[in-house]
């Protein structure tokens, strides 16, 4: 301010002192007014030109020049040059944000207050068909046409989630089974909403599973549990002769043989699923092992799976012929057993069976974990 104060002065004088050195003292006035005059039009010029710079393209503002209106475009330039950095990192960490939503393996839909889909992740377009930029605006309703997902969506109470299978695709390869889907909404900004979906097919298939090996191990016990209840109320209420009575001893040690064999494979079993993995420094040579292998297959048997049945060998309590396998002691639990061996040693377990013919097993290796003996002996 004191610097515009000077010039005008400084104007006004200059030009006053020069009218009146032309002139004579009498026209010194109007010198001052008339300088006065043109820097009030020079300054109403410079700063017309800042406002349309301004107005037009501000970032072609002039260099600092002389003067406020000089400083004042400096200013702004500076001001400028800040809030495009502060623009440019804020666009930068929204990338990053929606890359880590991308990564999610959960899927991630927002919706307008209108329900209309506003973005979504790769996650949530896959498990419902969505096409990001298709479906840009569109009614999610529309689209999934759950009844349980249209009723939950319109009720406005997200308090819970909700279960249903992820939307049939066409053109996809057929899904064995149903993707099922855990979707909950949670509101934000007013009526804006946010779906959160996770995919749950393996939770509740390990949970099926769960359910259906209790009532196996139930039913597995239960047996024998049964037969030597019977044979203690036998040996309780009947007078038998000794001959009559070691017969049913024995038949009584063979049913708890049997659960012992079954707790134990259980207990195998349960370690195997609990327990890491073994490192990769413990080596065995595969010679011996193949030996014990083939003495141990000269005693092994079994009969063809029936016509039209399925090979579930790997399932647990698994029998071609379950009155022949508890005549031998099975459980039902070795290829189960296998399977999990198998599986922390990085081996896949091949099953081919041949009608007329027999099964061959097969347990394949990677060949990373196969070293030669000479290695071997030098580590």
């Amino acid at each position: 301010m004191p610097f515009r104060i000077a010039t005008f002065l400084i104007a006004s004088a200059a030009l006053s002192a020069g009218a009146a050195g032309l002139f004579g003292l009498k026209f010194a006035w109007p010198g001052a007014w008339l300088g006065a005059a043109l820097w009030l039009v020079l300054d109403a010029w410079r700063a017309q030109r800042l406002l349309n710079v301004l107005r037009n393209d501000a970032a072609s503002l002039p260099s600092r020049g002389p003067g406020v209106w000089g400083e004042l475009a400096e200013r702004i330039r500076k001001l400028l040059r800040t809030r495009e950095q502060q623009t440019r990192q804020a666009e930068d960490r929204l990338q990053e944000f929606l890359a880590a939503i991308q990564a999610s393996p959960n899927g991630v839909v927002l919706l307008d207050e209108q329900g209309r889909i506003e973005w979504c992740n790769q996650t949530a377009a896959a498990q419902f068909g969505i096409d990001a930029e298709r479906d840009l605006l569109q009614h999610l309703a529309n689209l999934v046409r759950d009844p349980v997902f249209i009723t939950y969506l319109a009720s406005w109470n997200y308090s819970r989630d909700v279960l249903i299978d992820a939307p049939a695709q066409q053109g996809s390869p057929r899904r064995s089974h149903a993707m099922r889907l855990s979707v909950q909404v949670h509101p934000y900004a007013g009526n804006r909403r946010m779906l959160l979906t996770r995919d749950i097919t393996s939770v509740e298939q390990a949970e099926a599973m769960r359910r259906d090996f209790v009532a196996n191990v139930s039913h597995e016990i239960r047996t024998p549990l049964t037969v030597l209840a019977g044979f203690v109320e036998t040996l309780q209420t009947l007078p038998l002769d000794a001959e009559e009575r070691a017969r049913y001893l024995s038949l009584m040690a063979q049913q708890s043989t049997r659960m012992e064999t079954l707790v134990n494979d259980l207990l195998t079993l349960s370690r195997l699923e609990g327990s890491p993995a073994p490192t990769a420094s413990q080596w065995t040579r595969a010679k011996a092992l193949l030996v014990h292998c083939e003495d141990e297959a000269r005693g092994l048997s079994a009969r063809l799976t029936p016509l039209g049945h399925k090979l579930s060998f790997r399932e647990r309590f698994y029998r071609i012929d379950r009155s022949r396998s508890r005549e031998t002691g099975g459980t039902g639990l070795g290829l189960a057993i296998v399977k999990h061996i198998a599986q922390r040693h990085g081996a896949e377990l091949r099953i081919e069976s041949t009608v007329g013919q027999g099964s061959r097993f097969a347990l394949v290796f990677p060949a990373a974990r196969v070293r030669e003996a000479r290695l071997l002996s030098k580590a």
